[in-house]
């Protein structure tokens, strides 16, 4: 079975008009050989909430949490993109 329902905006309204800060974590993310990390599984979601509240401890919005090799790999409820002149970039799936 699958569950939708309408979320509305992840880190609220003012967010979409006022911005979010964000901060890097010093937790990382889950090297891609310890458990499935592309797998929607219970445990994954344990360095996203250890970044979520490192990042509001630190006075921000979000944390941006960085793979074992010390790259970006994603938020800490989203992915990232970069826009440079007007070509997106995202880390790649292999990303821790």
């Amino acid at each position: 079975a699958i569950g939708a329902w309408e979320w509305g905006p992840y880190l609220g309204k003012a967010a979409l008009t006022d911005g979010v800060s964000a901060c890097v974590s010093s937790w990382r993310r889950l090297a891609p050989n310890t458990i499935p990390t592309l797998a929607k599984a219970g445990g994954n979601y344990l360095s996203s909430i250890l970044i979520s509240r490192e990042a509001r401890a630190r006075g921000c919005h979000e944390g941006i949490g960085l793979g074992v090799d010390g790259n970006i790999s994603e938020g800490a409820g989203e992915n990232l993109f970069l826009r440079i002149d007007g070509k997106l970039y995202t880390p790649p799936m292999t990303a821790s």
